[in-house]
């Protein structure tokens, strides 16, 4: 589904943080959660791969507290990196 540029009042920090930690616990959470927040660039709701949702939970819930990115060229390692930097930015 394509979205206009129209305000869609998403805003995270008024999900409760009970909620929030739910979603976040899970794949799938993660994924959706980044379909609702984040468009591509032709307007298109943002989809992770499963091996990328692993990296932003891993991020976003510091667990482990370092982590170490190694797969091959084109994998998302960036794209995923960049994501869950700026769901940890907006969460905390």
């Amino acid at each position: 589904m394509v979205k206009d540029n129209v305000n869609l009042n998403r805003k995270i920090d008024q999900i409760e943080p009970q909620k929030l930690k739910n979603v976040l616990s899970s794949r799938e959470g993660i994924k959706n959660l980044c379909n609702a927040y984040f468009f591509d660039d032709q307007g298109r709701d943002l989809e992770l791969t499963d091996y990328q949702a692993d990296i932003v939970k891993s991020l976003v819930l510091k667990n482990p507290k370092r982590n170490l990115l190694w797969a091959t060229t084109r994998a998302g390692k960036s794209f995923a990196l960049a994501i869950g930097a700026i769901l940890a930015a907006m969460i905390r």
